[in-house]
């Protein structure tokens, strides 16, 4: 029923309206495609620190998306970190970091590991999606673990205290 009358219309219309009715169509579907393939990855975080954008680097992630389930490995932080190139942010003791997540999760960890080789990471209290660095200078590691409804992801960012 609907296709005999899509092609009647196609056919006792403009080349205008069937063009109009075309390119909705495509569109409809193209913001229908991009919606879905964005439930296909976890959301972003964004952090801040006095008014400066902080870049943090997605690891490891399960994800369960619109049409399939996808889990990524991705080497250890501080690897992860340097094969990124990624430099740690400059910020002073004490300030307060801001995270903006994309979508707010169920439960967030956060773990904090100073740079060397005998550091083990310890966890960090976070209230109101606020951190505070530490008093003492040095090049710090965080890791973020939160968790959604629909999977896990682990973000880290680098900062050095001076």
């Amino acid at each position: 029923m609907v296709s005999r009358r899509l092609l009647s219309f196609f056919v006792r219309s403009s080349r205008t309206k069937r063009l109009t009715l075309i390119s909705t169509i495509y569109l409809r579907c193209y913001r229908f495609i991009f919606f879905i393939d964005k439930l296909q990855f976890p959301p972003s975080l964004v952090i801040t620190a006095d008014k400066k954008k902080i870049d943090t680097v997605t690891g490891s992630y399960c994800w369960s998306g619109a049409f399939s389930e996808k889990c990524v490995d991705t080497l250890p932080p501080s690897e992860l970190l340097e094969v990124k190139k990624y430099d740690p942010v400059k910020l002073p003791k004490a300030a307060t970091i801001n995270l903006k997540f994309d979508e707010e999760p169920q439960t967030v960890e956060v773990r904090i590991e100073q740079s060397g080789e005998n550091s083990t990471p310890a966890s960090v209290r976070l209230e109101d999606n606020k951190l505070t660095l530490p008093q003492e200078n040095g090049i710090y590691l965080y890791h973020i673990f939160a968790k959604y409804s629909k999977g896990t992801v682990t973000y880290m960012f680098s900062i050095n205290v001076e």
